[in-house]
């Protein structure tokens, strides 16, 4: 009877100074969690001398290669890190049912938090890298409206007598008259209304070549004037915003609202 009660003291001893495992989910969480921000910054390293030969040898294909493998990159540590997240999860939940056999809540959280962290960072980057580039289709849409445009109204003014349009008519004359279509005369950055354009009523085809001819304004139809008119809505940024203006010489430049000083509108006396 003092043997067999002697055994079981001895075993609730042992089970007593058993020590608590690290759990195997939390350590894989932790080294993803890190491992993460090893691989992303090597492959932005690789991805810059990628882009050498391009320099060296104008090869373009540097290029895009590189860009192939950013994008394989992103992709690759977003899902890495998004992985580290959920074994980190699972592993705090295996850790809390199991307490005082498992152990390795430091190592949990270390790869939620350093997962977690990425993947906020890369998302916001992607969401404004988005944003610019849509920003830059519709900037590079309206420059080639504009361009169109000017080769329209030299047309129109060809079979005109050397004049433009009238103001008050343009866009109809234009379209009715099948120099352009009614899509080139909107801005996709300023909706679907019909037109987002206007003409300087003082410009001729023989005024100065840096004279305003058409610049962006809200929607409208044949809509005409100065300075007052102009839209910086439809290229707007998380800064500022900017317009487009077309030139008499066919120049297209995009222009921020304190350069508007810079513009030409009518011919002054002494010219």
């Amino acid at each position: 009877m003092r043997e067999a009660h002697k055994n079981d003291t001895e075993a609730n001893k042992g089970l007593i100074e058993q020590k608590p495992v690290t759990s195997k989910w939390a350590k894989i969480s932790f080294v993803c969690g890190i491992s993460v921000w090893a691989i992303f910054v090597v492959g932005v390293i690789v991805a810059g001398l990628l882009t050498i030969p391009e320099a060296v040898t104008s090869w373009r294909g540097a290029k895009t290669i590189s860009t192939g493998f950013v994008v394989i990159l992103v992709i690759s540590t977003i899902s890495l890190s998004s992985f580290a997240f959920i074994i980190g999860v699972i592993s705090l939940v295996i850790i809390k049912v199991k307490e005082g056999v498992v152990k390795g809540t430091g190592l949990a959280v270390a790869g939620i938090l350093s997962s977690l962290l990425y993947l906020v960072i890369t998302i916001t980057i992607l969401a404004i890298g988005t944003a610019e580039a849509r920003l830059l289709a519709h900037k590079e849409v309206c420059r080639l409206n504009l361009s169109e445009l000017r080769k329209a109204m030299l047309v129109y003014a060809n079979n005109h007598d050397g004049k433009y349009p009238r103001p008050d008519k343009w866009c109809d004359l234009l379209v009715q008259g099948g120099y352009v279509t009614e899509e080139q005369l909107v801005c996709p950055g300023g909706g679907k209304d019909r037109s987002h354009y206007a003409i300087n009523p003082n410009a001729e085809p023989n005024s100065p070549p840096d004279m305003v001819l058409l610049f962006e304004t809200n929607e409208g139809w044949n809509q005409f004037g100065g300075p007052e008119l102009l839209n910086t809505e439809n290229h707007k940024t998380h800064i500022r915003g900017y317009f487009q203006i077309l030139f008499n010489n066919g120049r297209v430049r995009f222009l921020w609202t304190d350069q508007l000083s810079e513009l030409k509108w009518k011919v002054e006396e002494n010219e």
